[in-house]
């Protein structure tokens, strides 16, 4: 998550850089992401929300350079890292995708640039890592259209369906909607103004607006009108379905930023007061952020957040615990009929994939944890319930 959160930062600065020869645009874009909690912390979790983000803006990167040099490999790579991105979090990659794609079939068609050989190379790259994401379907699923989500659930929860509970509804649509982008509002810089300010101004002032932000604009839209049809809504360090468009919403907020003075000079006000007040503002919310809004995020996530804690490691290294496995009780409530993998995390974030680890934590199946001890017999075994009294039992 750093690392890749770190990587899309470079990224997004190179896409500003060749988009905008205005270097304010750059450096405020890429200083607004840097400072933007939701971003700080997605990056700093397991969520894949933030390795989807890196490959979308890889896909974005190479597909600006489509237009700009004559060599199909661009093409290719921007394909690659869009078909790489579907693998992780398929809905998001694709309806982020959908309005640049429109565009690259449509400058194709009545302009012949980009040529027919780029959008090949670019069709040829979403396919390549596409194709085996279907075969993947196809052998584990029953057919190349079933994903692992549908085949567990008998639904992908949109429209009349529901994975969990009641079927969603138009209503319901509107209700996560509204909330998502109410959260958004807040979470994208937690200023003491609403977030998405500076972009309303941007789409309702007469200013030049290039082809880049009206596709930025199409694809945020795009994405919002997908999940509008998605039964679930929730925040995990803010409203995480609409995370992929999140560098797209700064770049519009900067547009907004810089429009508005040029635009108030031509109602008679001073420009360069009103930049001067804009900048002011701007550095007010950003002290606001990280003296009061910071802190108490990191308050807020780093010791239980979503039921995630490192209370069992430490409980475990504090008892001087080696050579075992933990089982971890999350049969909560007691009359559940399976665990709750939530609460698992907290165990599972420990272990190394090869599972070599001093310490193995494993989900609590009841009469099935013999067949485990037998593949580990010479470790010792130890219960711990999730709701717990902060100790641990040997078997």
């Amino acid at each position: 998550g750093p690392l890749l959160g770190t990587l899309s930062l470079l990224i997004f600065y190179r896409i500003t850089k060749s988009l905008y020869r205005d270097r304010r645009t750059s450096y405020l874009s890429t200083g607004l992401l840097l400072f933007s909690p939701f971003f700080l912390f997605m990056s700093s979790s397991h969520m894949n929300h933030t390795s989807t983000l890196f490959f979308v803006l890889l896909f974005l990167y190479y597909y600006i350079r489509i237009f700009s040099s004559p060599a199909a490999l661009p093409a290719l790579i921007s394909g690659l890292s869009l078909g790489y991105g579907l693998h992780i979090r398929p809905l998001d990659a694709a309806a982020v995708s959908l309005p640049f794609m429109g565009t690259l079939i449509y400058y194709a068609w009545k302009t012949r640039e980009p040529s027919l050989k780029k959008v090949m190379a670019f069709f040829i790259g979403v396919s390549l890592l596409a194709g085996p994401l279907l075969l993947y379907n196809k052998y584990t699923n029953g057919s190349p259209f079933l994903f692992g989500y549908q085949k567990k659930y008998q639904t992908a929860g949109f429209l009349g369906s529901a994975q969990q509970g009641p079927p969603h509804t138009l209503k319901g649509g509107i209700v996560n909607t509204s909330n998502n982008l109410t959260g958004l509002n807040k979470y994208l810089f937690e200023w003491p103004i609403p977030s998405l300010s500076f972009i309303f101004i941007f789409l309702l002032i007469p200013c030049t607006k290039n082809r880049w932000e009206y596709l930025f604009i199409g694809s945020s839209l795009s994405l919002i009108f997908h999940y509008f049809f998605y039964y679930h809504q929730d925040y995990i360090f803010g409203p995480r379905f609409y995370y992929s468009i999140i560098p797209f919403l700064i770049i519009l907020t900067v547009r907004g930023l810089l429009a508005l003075p040029p635009w108030l000079e031509k109602k008679h006000f001073n420009r360069k007061a009103v930049e001067s007040t804009l900048y002011l503002l701007l550095a007010v919310c950003l002290l606001s952020m990280l003296s009061f809004s910071l802190p108490s995020l990191i308050k807020k996530y780093a010791h239980d957040y979503w039921w995630v804690t490192d209370r069992i490691q430490e409980t475990v290294k504090r008892e001087g615990i080696t050579n075992a496995i933990v089982f971890i009780d999350c049969w909560h409530p007691p009359d559940s009929t399976r665990p709750n993998l939530i609460y698992y995390g907290s165990g599972f974030q420990f272990n190394s994939p090869d599972l070599r680890d001093d310490v193995i934590y494993a989900l609590d199946l009841r009469e099935r944890n013999g067949e485990l001890m037998k593949l580990f017999p010479d470790r010792k075994y130890y219960s711990v319930p999730f709701f717990w009294d902060r100790t641990v039992t040997a078997w």
